[in-house]
């Protein structure tokens, strides 16, 4: 995607349109978007006080981007909690150990 701006406008929609409390959100960042304009709209995003958002800039073997694309986000929005791009399903069992080491170390430099 260009930016975040699609997902902000979905975002929006699905929290206006339930009517029950959400607790988080996960957006995610490709691996390449570890640029500020990628973030940008995060700025318009104006979640509830009861919505975390988490976003997906965790990617295999890339310690450097992840740290990166995390302040980036942080310029611009309240960043609760981050995770991987996509989930876990479909990926090698062999990388599980290595995620959550960069979920560790992430949470740490955060």
């Amino acid at each position: 995607p260009k930016d975040m701006a699609n997902m902000v406008e979905m975002t929006r929609g699905i929290v206006n349109a339930v009517s029950r409390t959400v607790q988080f959100i996960h957006l995610p960042v490709p691996r390449d978007r570890t640029d500020g304009a990628y973030f940008a709209p995060l700025k318009d995003l104006n979640l509830p006080e009861t919505t975390d958002l988490y976003l997906g800039l965790i990617h295999h073997g890339d310690g450097a981007g992840d740290i990166k694309r995390l302040h980036e986000a942080q310029k611009v929005v309240r960043v609760a909690g981050v995770a991987s791009e996509c989930g876990w399903g479909r990926g090698d069992p062999e990388r599980i150990g290595e995620y959550l080491e960069a979920h560790r170390a992430l949470a740490e430099a955060g």
